[in-house]
């Protein structure tokens, strides 16, 4: 007499082999399950588990580099913004520098208030610099310009 066929949910074992956290070899899977490894052989290449396995890791590692790109983007975006913050701040720096140097008069100006008037526009400039280098990602890898604290900087005077 044949031995009665044990029905086994073949979806079930092919969502295992197939979209399993960890790679799973049919063996591996017929020791797991009870089922039998000539059967899961049979299904495997009927219905294409390989293949159907290698479309669902490049697809999960598909939306995985999406997300990574999206996250980056968003952190790109919060930078610019703070830089734009920061152009905003010294363009009012400057402004106000400028409005201010414009009804000295220099004939009578001590000279040490002449020099901390240049040094504060130099110091100016160089933060615009440094806040186009991070604009433009041309900031060197090795020197970052950390942009909390530039804005702290400038907002500080």
């Amino acid at each position: 007499m044949p031995k009665p066929a044990v029905p086994y949910d073949w979806p079930y074992l092919r969502g295992l082999y197939v979209q399993g956290e960890t790679p799973i070899s049919l063996t591996d899977l017929a020791q797991q399950t009870g089922a039998p490894l000539r059967s899961l052989q049979r299904h495997s290449a009927d219905e294409g588990w390989v293949q159907q396995r290698r479309e669902y890791q490049d697809a999960v590692a598909s939306k995985a580099r999406a997300l990574a790109v999206n996250e980056t983007a968003r952190h790109r975006v919060g930078s610019l913004e703070g830089i734009e913050t920061a152009i905003d701040v010294l363009s009012r720096q400057l402004q106000a520098m400028g409005e201010g140097l414009a009804g000295k008069d220099w004939e009578s100006e001590d000279p040490n208030s002449i020099s901390k008037a240049s040094a504060s526009i130099a110091t100016a400039l160089d933060k615009v610099a440094r806040c186009r280098e991070l604009l433009t990602g041309g900031a060197d890898s090795r020197a970052q310009v950390d942009l909390a604290t530039l804005l702290a900087d400038l907002r500080s005077g």
